[in-house]
């Protein structure tokens, strides 16, 4: 008589995968934030490009209006995160920020986010 060995998985490969996928879940739960956020961030940008009104304001009259936009979504950027250019021809609005959230133990994760809003204003 003939015993076949056993083909499959074994109670330490079951193990080492639940606690690959535990890992992987909470790592994504602790990185969700920040990138819902930076999503409203997206959709704020996107909203002031289609906004006839944002072609009249300075710079900090724009800060304003995006911070506004912001604070529905529990979001706050700081004055050097956001830069405002204008000249007589164009507008620019850049948003760089970054943040710094821990993961485990002493080990944090740095998230970098970049948005530009360019337009053309017209010349005088």
């Amino acid at each position: 008589m003939q015993i076949k060995s056993q083909r499959g998985q074994t109670m330490w490969g079951n193990l080492f995968l639940i606690l690959m996928l535990i890992f992987t879940a909470i790592t994504a739960m602790k990185l969700w934030g920040p990138y819902y956020d930076d999503f409203a961030v997206a959709k704020a940008v996107e909203n002031m490009n289609t906004d006839p009104a944002v072609r009249s304001m300075n710079a900090n009259e724009m800060r304003e209006s995006l911070n506004k936009k912001l604070q529905i979504s529990g979001v706050e950027l700081k004055k050097e995160e956001v830069k405002v250019t204008k000249t007589d021809t164009d507008l620019q609005m850049e948003i760089a920020y970054e943040r710094r959230l821990p993961l485990y133990g002493n080990v944090d994760a740095v998230v970098k986010f970049h948005h530009e809003l360019r337009l053309n204003i017209g010349g005088k």
